[in-house]
């Protein structure tokens, strides 16, 4: 099991984008998106993995300055022969936005907190009112 945590991230200053280590953190600056290593790090990590959870777009896909890791991520999930579940409608956004095929995850969920609380075995009050139907 991998948890991969960012090793870098980038800022907004000077209405460009500008990456920073973990290292070097804090900046007074506001994190707009991981950076380019780590996009590249957990596209590589996809690669091998036989599941891939993803919670939410890694940055403001948005703007174009910070769609650089979301597009990667997109296109690594696309490639990847592991059972990928996305949570978090922004992804369905990012992929329509990128041109990438969203029929090629396993699974998506239009509510990344519902997702997670669903898989840490909380019941969920709309899903236990259709059961009681």
């Amino acid at each position: 099991e991998i948890i991969a945590t960012p090793v870098d991230v980038a800022v907004e200053t000077d209405a460009k984008r500008k990456e920073y280590s973990i290292i070097d953190l804090p900046v007074n600056y506001l994190i707009r998106d991981i950076g380019s290593k780590t996009a590249k790090n957990y596209a590589e990590i996809m690669k091998n993995a036989s599941t891939v959870f993803a919670k939410g777009v890694p940055g403001e896909f948005e703007k174009h300055d910070f769609a650089l890791a979301t597009k990667e991520l997109c296109k690594a999930l696309t490639e990847t022969k592991a059972f990928t579940v996305v949570g978090g409608g922004s992804w369905l956004t990012a992929f329509e936005q990128f041109g990438f095929d969203e029929k090629k995850l396993s699974h998506v969920s239009l509510s990344g907190g519902a997702l997670l609380e669903a898989l840490s075995g909380k019941k969920l009050p709309g899903v236990e009112a259709l059961r009681q139907t």
